[in-house]
């Protein structure tokens, strides 16, 4: 050793080959802070598994090798996804902040990094899509409410029912689509247990339920969007039966008898 001391960088902009302003000194990654294994952990929230992409996000905070923007943007875009998939949709506000501050964030990162053309790349690369995003929470539907109301939705999954449960009551939810916030409806049509009126916990006891997805703007039920076909999700419709060992009745959130209506004319 010759007694220098040898800067190490940031491994997002080391790779320019010059140190950087305020850099830390790191030694190298486990394997578990590997970009590979966080973007598992964050499709895992696809699946279910919210907390994965909570992990995610703070493995990645909390990563000294990148740059501290850099890594706070990314960590603001996996809180963002994992709510995208944790919440039947999130407040079109909520979005935009999150993924403006995340792009307001790269943003920094690609100022503070301008004399690396890569890292400004990347920087810059990470900021728009981010940008895009938080618009798309508010543009061209976010900011748009649904051109029905609930018994319109409620009439226009009745028709389109294929009849297989004898549905007297219902359930009918305003929500908004995943990543473009299109306003929706949830309809559940619910056929009632004829052995119980109600579960353990006090809630209506159904056996069987149909779920349909009704269009807040143009009214088409069921319809798979972009965005369900990029996704490879499954057909809105869906249908569900109780199970023997649950008593034959569904399970239902606390409180959904309050938001269960009886059908008119059933």
């Amino acid at each position: 050793m010759t007694g220098r001391q040898h800067e190490r960088t940031y491994t997002d902009t080391a790779r320019d080959g010059a140190p950087s302003a305020g850099s830390a000194p790191v030694g190298r990654a486990p394997w578990w802070r590997h970009v590979a294994v966080i973007l598992v952990l964050a499709a895992l929230t696809r699946v279910g598994f919210y907390f994965a992409g909570l992990v995610a996000a703070l493995i990645m905070l909390t990563d000294l090798r990148r740059h501290p923007y850099t890594r706070l943007g990314s960590s603001l875009v996996l809180v963002w996804w994992t709510f995208v998939w944790g919440r039947a949709s999130v407040p079109p506000l909520i979005g935009l902040g999150l993924l403006g501050c995340a792009a307001a964030a790269y943003a920094v990162a690609a100022t503070q990094q301008r004399e690396r053309r890569a890292s400004l790349a990347r920087n810059v690369v990470y900021a728009s899509v981010a940008a895009a995003l938080a618009l798309l929470n508010v543009l061209p539907y976010g900011l748009r409410g649904p051109s029905l109301d609930k018994q319109a939705a409620l009439s226009r999954a009745l028709a389109a029912s294929r009849s297989e449960i004898d549905a007297t009551h219902a359930q009918v939810v305003r929500t908004r689509e995943r990543f473009n916030q299109r306003p929706l409806f949830l309809v559940l049509l619910f056929e009632p247990n004829a052995n119980a009126a109600t579960t353990g916990d006090g809630e209506p006891c159904f056996q069987r339920e149909e779920v349909h997805i009704v269009d807040g703007l143009s009214g088409d039920v069921d319809q798979r969007g972009f965005v369900d076909r990029l996704m490879l999700a499954p057909s809105r419709y869906q249908r569900a039966t109780a199970r023997e060992k649950d008593g034959n009745c569904l399970p239902l959130p606390r409180g959904t008898r309050r938001d269960v209506v009886p059908i008119q004319g059933r």
